[in-house]
C-alpha cells in the first residue's frame, strides 16, 4: 500500500474531526427535506418564512448556542444559508405573534419516523391555541378538529397573506396540497365565545410526502 504524504493525511484528519458545519453551510445543494432534517438535528427551529423573488427564505434559530440562521431555496433544493443576527429571529418570532399579548405559538414536531400526530388543548372564551408547521411546497396537509363546543380553525399559508382555510373542520377533515414551502400557521378558536366554560379540543393533523 502507498503510503499517505504526512501533509495530506493532516488535512485528511481536521476534514474528518471537523464533522458537519454546525452553522448549515454544508447544506447548500441539499435536498430541501434533508437539509431541514439536518437543521433540526442541530437544535434549530424554523420561526418564519417568506417568498423573497425566485427563493422561498426561511429563518431558523437556535436557543444554545443563540444562532439565527436565513435559507434560500429554490427548486426543491437549499440555494444559500447565511447566519443573520440573533435579534434578526428574535424579531420574526415577535413579528408572527402578530399582535401585542397573542398566545405563544407551539411548533408541531412529528415523532421520527411519522407523518402525523395529535395535539389537544383547552381554550376560554376569547382564547387561540397556535401552531406552526413546517411543510414543503406539494406535500398534502390533512386537518381534523373535534371540540367540546363549537369551534373552527384558520390555516395559512407562509407568506401570512393567502388564509388557505378558516371556519369549522369540513366532514371527513380538510385536506389540501401546500403551495409553498415553510412555517404554516394554524389557529384552533371558538366560533361561540360566549359561554364562560372552558372549550378543550382535539386536532389531528398529516403532512404526507
Amino acid at each position: 500500500m502507498t503510503p499517505v504524504p504526512a501533509a495530506l493525511a493532516l488535512v485528511i484528519a481536521v476534514f474528518q474531526a471537523a464533522g458537519p458545519s454546525p452553522m448549515g453551510e454544508d447544506l447548500i445543494g441539499r435536498r430541501a427535506a434533508h437539509g431541514e432534517a439536518d437543521l433540526i438535528r442541530r437544535g434549530f427551529i424554523n420561526v418564519d418564512g417568506e417568498t423573497a423573488e425566485a427563493a422561498v427564505r426561511t429563518w431558523w434559530s437556535r436557543d444554545e448556542p443563540a444562532a439565527c440562521l436565513v435559507v434560500d431555496t429554490r427548486d426543491g433544493r437549499y440555494a444559500a444559508v447565511s447566519a443573520a443576527p440573533v435579534q434578526a429571529c428574535i424579531e420574526r418570532r415577535k413579528e408572527v405573534g402578530r399582535h401585542e399579548g397573542a398566545p405563544d405559538v407551539r411548533t408541531i414536531r412529528f415523532a421520527p419516523g411519522a407523518a402525523s400526530g395529535r395535539e389537544t388543548g383547552v381554550l376560554g372564551p376569547s382564547d387561540r391555541a397556535r401552531y406552526r408547521i413546517a411543510v414543503r411546497r406539494g406535500q398534502t396537509i390533512t386537518i381534523d378538529l373535534s371540540c367540546d363546543a363549537a369551534c373552527g380553525f384558520e390555516l395559512s399559508a407562509p407568506d401570512s397573506s393567502d388564509v388557505m382555510h378558516r371556519g369549522p373542520a369540513p366532514a371527513g377533515g380538510l385536506r389540501t396540497v401546500a403551495p409553498l414551502t415553510g412555517p404554516y400557521a394554524l389557529d384552533v378558536y371558538r366560533r361561540d365565545a360566549s359561554g364562560d366554560a372552558p372549550m378543550g379540543f382535539t386536532l389531528q393533523i398529516a403532512v404526507e410526502p
